[in-house]
Parts: C-alpha cells; sequence; structure tokens
C-alpha cells in the first residue's frame, strides 16, 4: 500500500505535454565501422561539437525546435505549421555531418507524441516516434531523409505557407518514388542569390561536399553498399548544385 502510494505521487508530480509534431529520425551512416578506429575518441569529438553548435545557435532563434542526439542517432522535432523550418534544420545537420565525412540517412513522420521535458533531459514518447524509426530503417536505403507518405503533403503545404520558393527546392523525389529532404537547399538559394558573398559561400560549400565524397568513394570501393550510398549522394550533389 505504501509503494503505491508513493508511486502515484510521483506520476502526479510529472505532466506530459501532448501535441502533434513532426519527428526527424536520423542515422549517421558508418558509425559501427568508426567504433573500432583508432580515430574513434577525436571523431565522436568532432561530431558532438558540430551538433552543439547547431542546437545552440538554433535553441536561441527557435524555441520550439528540440533535439535530442544519442550515440550514432539525432532527433529533431517540430510543431505543426513548421515543416519548412524542420526541412531546413534537417539539412543543415545532414551538411554538417557531411564536412566531417559522415552521410545521414532518416526519415520524417508527423502525429501525436507525449514529451517530458526538464532542465536536465527531455522525453518523448508515440507512434509517430515509432513511424520515423521504423521508415528509416526500411524506406531510406540511401543517405537521404525520406518523408512518411502520410505526411507528404502537410509538409508541402507548410512550406507553401513560409516559402515562395518551389517544393523542389526542399523536398524531392527520387527514381523508387519516395520524397526527401534535399539537404543542399541552402546553397541552391545561395548559388541563385543576387549576392556575391552568399554565391561564393555556396560555390565554397559546393566543393568541400565533392572533396568529401570523392575521398568517401575511393575509400569505400572494397564496400559495394557503402559505394553504392555514396556514389547516390555524389549524384544529388551534382543534380542540385552543378545544373
Amino acid at each position: 500500500m505504501v509503494t503505491r502510494k508513493i508511486t502515484s505521487a510521483r506520476v502526479a508530480e510529472i505532466k506530459l505535454e501532448k501535441a502533434k509534431r513532426y519527428i526527424a529520425y536520423m542515422d549517421i551512416l558508418g558509425f559501427r565501422e568508426m567504433l573500432s578506429s583508432p580515430n574513434f575518441e577525436s571523431d565522436v569529438t568532432d561530431i558532438v561539437r558540430i551538433l552543439q553548435e547547431r542546437i545552440s545557435r538554433d535553441d536561441k532563434i527557435f524555441p520550439n525546435l528540440r533535439y535530442l542526439a544519442v550515440s550514432d542517432t539525432i532527433v529533431i522535432a517540430e510543431k505543426s505549421g513548421e515543416g519548412h523550418l524542420l526541412c531546413r534544420k534537417v539539412g543543415q545537420v545532414q551538411n554538417a555531418l557531411l564536412r566531417l565525412g559522415f552521410a545521414v540517412r532518416g526519415a520524417i513522420s508527423f502525429g501525436e507524441v507525449f514529451t517530458h521535458e526538464t532542465d536536465r533531459g527531455w522525453n518523448i514518447f508515440g507512434k509517430t516516434y515509432v513511424s520515423a524509426y521504423e521508415a528509416e530503417q526500411s524506406l531510406a536505403v540511401y543517405p537521404r531523409v525520406v518523408i512518411d507518405r502520410s505526411c507528404g503533403e502537410q509538409l508541402k503545404d507548410d512550406i507553401r505557407n513560409s516559402s515562395h520558393r518551389r517544393i523542389s527546392t526542399y523536398i524531392l523525389r527520387d527514381a523508387d518514388g519516395f520524397q526527401f529532404v534535399n539537404q543542399f537547399s541552402s546553397d541552391v538559394i545561395g548559388l541563385s542569390s543576387e549576392s556575391e558573398k552568399n554565391r561564393e559561400v555556396a560555390r565554397r560549400n559546393r566543393e568541400q561536399f565533392r572533396d568529401k565524397k570523392a575521398e568517401a568513394l575511393k575509400k569505400t570501393i572494397p564496400l559495394p553498399k557503402a559505394y553504392m550510398k555514396w556514389r547516390w549522394l555524389m549524384q544529388q550533389l551534382k543534380n542540385q548544385l552543378d545544373s
């Protein structure tokens, strides 16, 4: 009886927030191989630094955006109506890690979730999170963040309400029919900017990405599955930033 009373009291103190959110679930590819690398500690340090810089910057400007990172998994949550912002942030995380030589695969889902946040941590529960995880595992295949079919049109509507640019700036459709986030959207915009400074930044980014991919392709020649993924990503770079 005493135990039940204590448990009930503790549960009463916990307040879960119930809301509909976008959930982007992303994995860093090649992380298992990195575990046995002699450079593991320095590589992980670089990943943590990049993610903390991204999180710190966004926390100050976008209060509704939430990040959760565990090992090689990164989760971004955003409220309904902010699909445009979510796509931008997903691409920025992908590119930040690409600069370190890592490709990212994932999926976006939308639906009801329960969250609990304190100054010591953040928890997330619900089928939407599971749906994003399952889509990453079964549908993403290549280093792309696919969009669950149940929320594709909603994501596009959010983008139309927030940006005057074409949907294809932010969302692309692959040969297999799946839609995915265009991780190079920021540089697509930069290359067409009226500002020479913005165009130059986009050109530098393009060359940096190209070098990292060429390096990865060379390393993965003996690994057909990994090589296929990097070749897919190199083709995306050419399609988006060379045309």
